[in-house]
């Protein structure tokens, strides 16, 4: 998995910033304080919240992993949803990672 952001946990939510070769990019994810489990737990907005909104985040657990969220974000610019996971890392940022997804092709060999 490549790191692609870092975080940093804030009194209402989180905010950090992406940076990829295309992409440089400050956000915030932002609490939706719905308890509905199909819902996502966080918006994430452009800035400080009060930009666009360019996806949402829902609260995981792994065996490994322990707590994180999973994230999904749309731009025009994607051919399709981009998918990412926000882990707290050592230091106690948090630690946005990416994996290409498998292709069709390589998921029926």
């Amino acid at each position: 998995m490549a790191e692609i952001g870092v975080f940093q946990k804030t009194e209402t939510g989180y905010s950090g910033r992406i940076q990829t070769l295309l992409v440089d990019v400050e956000l915030v994810l932002v609490p939706t304080g719905t308890s509905d489990n199909k819902a996502p737990d966080f918006r994430i907005h452009i800035g400080d919240g009060s930009g666009p909104e360019v996806g949402a985040a829902w609260k995981e657990t792994g065996q490994t992993a322990g707590e994180y969220l999973s994230c999904r974000l749309e731009d025009p610019l994607f051919a399709r949803r981009f998918r990412a996971s926000l882990f707290r890392s050592d230091d106690g940022s948090w630690s946005l990672r990416w994996m290409r997804p498998k292709s069709r092709q390589a998921r029926a060999r």
